[in-house]
């Protein structure tokens, strides 16, 4: 994949030290259909799926929505709830970007699982479990990617763009990208004397990728 503009990828971590922040009634913004709805503060779309998450629509508590997506902090319907507000309680995780890289790759790998019953005409297949991995490369390293890394909190939050030319500045706020959650894999640095610091590494997803508007950085 060809490089735009600027840096490619952008890695966010649940900041060292800090815990789930809870939130209540957090506004949404909803699409044009009324079926989605994404968490209108850009530093609150990490929901941490450990805290419980509260879904009210006209202030009252629902559950009929279809999904929640975490990463993101999106909730949606199959149809439309209605034209009134849309409101979350939880907690989110506060981020912080601890690099950039200059390329990226995203890996699948989907299980299928027999589920033939006596009697069928043909062998079905299901798929059941689907992995996938990001493979990062041109990773520079900081003072605070380090201090992220050895953290008690695994959960690294992945911003991967495909194209920055609307938003060249960071934070990109380009829709063009995919977010998810994930832990590091493998990792190894790799520098030379007359070279910049590198650390390719690899992150898989525990939740995502999905494609969206994705994350910005929690200012401290």
């Amino acid at each position: 994949m060809a490089i735009v503009k600027g840096r490619l990828g952008g890695i966010y971590m649940a900041k060292y030290g800090a815990g789930a922040t809870p939130f209540t009634a957090e506004a949404t913004t909803a699409n044009t259909a009324k079926t989605v709805f994404t968490i209108t503060d850009q530093h609150k779309r990490f929901i941490d799926p450990d805290t419980a998450l509260v879904v009210k629509y006209d202030g009252s508590v629902v559950t009929d929505y279809a999904s929640v997506q975490y990463p993101g902090g999106i909730v949606t319907w199959a149809s439309t709830p209605g034209s009134a507000a849309v409101t979350l309680g939880g907690s989110y995780l506060p981020v912080v970007q601890v690099g950039e890289c200059r390329s990226w790759t995203l890996d699948f790998n989907t299980e299928f699982v027999d589920i033939t019953s006596f009697g069928d005409n043909y062998r079905r297949q299901m798929a059941m479990i689907t992995q996938g991995t990001a493979n990062i490369e041109g990773m520079y390293v900081d003072s605070t990617l380090f201090t992220e890394m050895i953290s008690t909190n695994p959960r690294i939050g992945i911003d991967l763009f495909l194209d920055t030319t609307t938003d060249a500045a960071p934070p990109i706020t380009s829709p063009q990208r995919y977010t998810g959650y994930g832990t590091m894999g493998t990792t190894s640095m790799t520098a030379s004397i007359e070279g910049v610091v590198e650390q390719p590494f690899v992150v898989n997803f525990s939740d995502g990728p999905f494609y969206v508007l994705g994350l910005t950085e929690a200012l401290a």
